[in-house]
């Protein structure tokens, strides 16, 4: 067996996460905010950059940010206790 053909299959299959009472958003480079309805694709370069952009996860009085970097394609996380 090939583990190659596990990978692959793994990868076929489509992954949704739901969770009820989340707020998703999305922050742009401008930082203009919109609610994100169906998903947000951000692309990551071969020479390190990305579209990046910031999701939001915000839940009650907590937020998550999940910032991509457009100039390095990195990827960081901020919380608060205070929501947007």
């Amino acid at each position: 067996r090939d583990p190659r053909d596990e990978i692959a299959a793994d990868l076929s299959q489509e992954v949704i996460w739901e969770s009820e009472g989340i707020a998703l958003q999305f922050e742009d480079s401008t930082e203009r905010v919109t609610d994100v309805e169906d998903f947000v694709e951000f692309t990551f370069y071969p020479e390190g950059g990305s579209t990046g952009g910031t999701l939001i996860l915000a839940q009650d009085e907590r937020e998550t940010r999940i910032v991509v970097d457009p100039f390095t394609g990195r990827i960081s996380s901020e919380e608060s206790d205070e929501a947007i």
